[in-house]
């Protein structure tokens, strides 16, 4: 039997969401009918280790300095050739389908493939809420430049939730192919891995965890502000928070001044982040802007009580307070809410069952299917 031959481009493999849910998606593929090459073009990131022996691994670059000076050449200038050098000396045989898993400058590089490869860019971000991505597109020359050299060229837009076609529509507008698909979960590997030890604590305080890159955009320092409001009104708890960025100096010193060394607790980066979000009460989120939160949709599996921001990506997960507690994007209300949860356990009961049934929604083998009509 002819295996279908798949190509996947991905700018790197760091620890983001984007990489996480590709390396869930490669270990659940089927090799005996997929043939898989993925393109990373800078090959760095804690995910290097942990794609799955069946794939062939290509890169471009190994230097990130390199790739963002290209990057910029290519935005700013139009100056692709040495991408596209790099890209078809690395390609030694023809695709039936090509994704570019994480949408941006790179998508380009798909097009310089067979007129008959199937052609798809999976967009994982927020083009409006997420100023990272919308500034770029404040340019209208630009703009139009992207809409017309790049997305009129493919076969099929992916969008990780609802709220990220919206706002991808917003901007770039309609295109004849364009889908909604989940990130694919692994429930029964989030469950193991939750159940695995790790270091107790102390003292047993009332635990609110929060996991993700320590990032402008995941809008720690709101957090930090309604964890000092509630302590202030006495309460004795621990906020949590998993994850690495390069804020980090920036909100230890928040918290710092704030007094509140004792009550969040910076873990870093953790493989198994899964166990912390088990052993804490309620998860929290308090970003500014998500297409599609997995960590969040994993605490739901967990059957983890959830309080969030209203937010675009977080209120679709939820269905707009629906399945978890959702709050005005100020520190006040957030705070409101997590004294409401160490001080009415009913409340984080009420939310535990509702996450739990929320939880069956990210069924593993339903994506897949959505995925494998998609390449072919």
């Amino acid at each position: 039997m002819n295996k279908k031959k798949i190509l996947f481009v991905i700018p790197s493999l760091v620890g983001g969401g984007a990489e996480n849910a590709l390396i869930k998606l490669l270990r659940a593929f089927n090799y005996e009918k997929y043939s898989i090459t993925l393109l990373v073009v800078c090959y760095q990131g804690v995910y290097v280790n942990q794609v799955p022996v069946e794939v062939d691994v290509r890169y471009l670059f190994t230097n990130d300095k390199t790739v963002r000076i290209l990057a910029y050449l290519q935005k700013k200038f139009g100056f692709i050739w040495p991408l596209k050098r790099a890209f078809l000396n690395k390609l030694d045989t023809d695709y039936d389908t090509a994704v570019s898993y994480l949408d941006s400058n790179f998508t380009d590089l798909l097009l310089f493939l067979r007129p008959k490869t199937k052609k798809v860019t999976w967009v994982h971000s927020s083009y409006v809420s997420n100023k990272n991505f919308n500034k770029f597109y404040q340019n209208e020359a630009y703009r139009q430049q992207v809409i017309r050299q790049r997305y009129s060229q493919l076969d099929t837009i992916v969008f990780v939730s609802n709220d990220a076609m919206r706002e991808f529509t917003e901007v770039m507008g309609v295109f004849p192919d364009m889908r909604v698909v989940y990130n694919l979960f692994d429930e029964d590997d989030i469950r193991r891995k939750a159940d695995l030890p790790i270091l107790t604590l102390d003292e047993p305080l009332f635990t609110f965890v929060a996991v993700g890159s320590l990032i402008p955009v995941k809008g720690y320092d709101l957090l930090i502000a309604a964890a000092s409001l509630a302590t202030k009104q006495g309460f004795r708890f621990r906020v949590e928070i998993v994850g690495k960025g390069h804020q980090e100096a920036f909100l230890k010193n928040e918290v710092k001044r704030l007094g509140l060394e004792e009550t969040v607790i910076f873990l870093g980066y953790q493989t198994n982040p899964f166990a912390y979000i088990n052993r804490a009460d309620v998860f929290v989120m308090t970003s500014v802007s998500e297409a599609l939160p997995s960590v969040l949709c994993e605490a739901l599996i967990l059957g983890k009580p959830v309080l969030i921001t209203d937010t675009p990506g977080c209120r679709e997960v939820i269905e707009f307070g629906k399945y978890g507690m959702m709050t005005l994007r100020t520190a006040r209300a957030f705070a409101d809410k997590m004294m409401e949860c160490m001080n009415d356990s009913n409340t984080v009961k009420h939310y535990t069952e509702l996450s739990k049934l929320k939880g069956k929604e990210f069924q593993k083998n339903d994506i897949l299917k959505d995925f494998y009509a998609i390449i072919y």
